[in-house]
């Protein structure tokens, strides 16, 4: 038992040393920060004005992709949200535990076709129509890469 835990921890090591000569990660960076202010009345509809609203809030987004080539991409983004004053994380201690994975796919080329797989956001139109995230797979093909024979 002692030899085949020796042999497999021998390995487990090889393979740590020789993996990053042969595989090289690109590591992309990325994200955003904001803060606002606003004031919504009557939010309700109705004239008695209960729905009046007074707040300030932040967001920030975190992006990390890991690029392995060309065709291969893990995509994540994070997101932190407080309400100045809520008992998330607005409040005067500020350590919440609201913290949100966006999305995470994978995002794979094969030839003409892309493959994305997991959670991921989407828009149609410019976001006019839908603009939101989902869980799935989609995928593309790319027909402009390919020659088109035509009659000249």
């Amino acid at each position: 038992m002692k030899k085949i835990f020796v042999i497999s921890l021998a390995l487990v090591l090889i393979g740590v040393w020789i993996l990053p000569a042969s595989a090289e990660v690109e590591h992309v960076f990325g994200g955003f920060w904001r803060i606002r202010a606003y004031s919504l009345n009557n939010f309700s509809g109705d004239d008695t004005g209960a729905q009046d609203l007074q707040q300030t809030d932040t967001r920030a987004r975190l992006y990390y992709t890991a690029v392995f080539n060309d065709d291969l991409k893990f995509v994540s983004k994070f997101e932190m949200d407080a309400v100045f004053g809520d008992d998330e994380r607005g409040d005067i201690g500020a350590d919440g535990k609201n913290f949100e994975i966006k999305n995470s796919y994978i995002d794979f080329n094969q030839g003409d076709f892309n493959l994305k797989l997991g959670t991921q956001g989407k828009a149609v139109a410019r976001g006019f129509i839908l603009d939101d995230d989902f869980s799935g797979a989609v995928v593309t093909y790319n027909a402009l890469s390919t020659p088109c024979f035509g009659i000249i």
